[in-house]
């Protein structure tokens, strides 16, 4: 099938991407990692009172920045993987749901590997 073969090359162009950029796979682990002992310093030791409860809410609130971090490092490479989807479009070699599709899979592999040590 056409559509199966395209997907896998642009999975396995993504793949090659993250192995060419070793740091930035480490630099992403690194903030997460460093992120997590520093809300593990201030949230600790949680009590069960009123400001425990406040507390965790806060908590939940920083957590969801961890998000946010893998986002802004995803929008620092994305660029040039655009201007090659757009060259590549135009040429008429595969259409967008292939292209993000790939880009998806590529993320999930940072986000599981960071969810897992965070």
């Amino acid at each position: 099938h056409e559509g199966g073969r395209v997907l896998h090359v642009l999975v396995h162009r993504a793949g090659l991407s993250v192995v060419r950029q070793p740091y930035l796979l480490a630099g992403r682990i690194t903030q997460t990692v460093f992120f997590a002992g520093i809300l593990a310093l201030f949230f600790a030791p949680l009590p069960s009172d009123l400001n425990g409860v406040q507390n965790r809410i806060g908590l939940i609130y920083d957590i969801t920045c961890v998000v946010f971090c893998g986002m802004l490092c995803n929008m620092a490479s994305f660029p040039t993987e655009r201007d090659v989807y757009i060259r590549e479009r135009s040429d008429g070699l595969y259409s967008t749901l292939p292209f993000f599709m790939a880009l998806l899979s590529a993320e999930v592999v940072y986000e599981a590997v960071s969810a897992c040590l965070f």
